[in-house]
């Protein structure tokens, strides 16, 4: 089990580097729109994810980019949370003090990124570029996340209760 839980952690280690340099440019993109002009990139990520009717302003772009690297920077925090819960996890066991509000926690922020994000891209769609189609785009996403987070909640509550076994068993002793 310990190793099984150690591919996981270096696997959201791994995960997580590239995601906050994604997260900084993302950022970096969101303020170069407000001192100067929109880069390419952020227009380009606006075309990919979005069927625009009306074409967004550069301070629209700007103010989107920021929220959602916020948005992300929330998931990253959330995941890492998740990272350093399975590590506590391989080094001090399965139902040590504190794992299972760490793994509520975790499940709670991924669920919250899930409706955060499906709300952006659903406003910034709909009101800013006329494009309702976003709302309908962003669902599986919204499903995917909101599962995955359900599930980490789930393993929390099996935590949550095996500590209260431990703690019990602990106290017959």
């Amino acid at each position: 089990m310990k190793q099984n839980i150690s591919i996981i952690t270096n696997a959201l280690l791994i995960i997580l580097i590239p995601f906050s340099v994604y997260i900084g440019i993302t950022f970096v993109a969101g303020l170069a729109g407000i001192v100067n002009k929109v880069p390419e990139m952020a227009t380009l990520f606006i075309s990919r994810n979005f069927y625009a009717l009306t074409p967004p302003s550069d301070a629209e772009i700007s103010l989107f980019l920021i929220c959602y690297a916020a948005v992300m920077a929330y998931l990253f925090v959330g995941v890492n949370n998740l990272r350093l819960t399975f590590s506590d996890i391989a080094k001090k066991g399965t139902f040590s003090q504190g794992t299972s509000d760490r793994l509520y926690k975790a499940g709670i922020a991924i669920i919250r990124f899930a409706f955060l994000k499906y709300a952006l891209f659903g406003i910034f769609g709909a009101l800013c570029l006329s494009d309702i189609f976003s709302l309908f785009s962003e669902f599986v996403p919204l499903i995917v996340f909101f599962l995955c987070g359900k599930f980490i909640l789930i393993i929390a509550g099996m935590a949550e209760q095996g500590e209260i076994l431990l703690e019990e068993t602990e106290l017959t002793i």
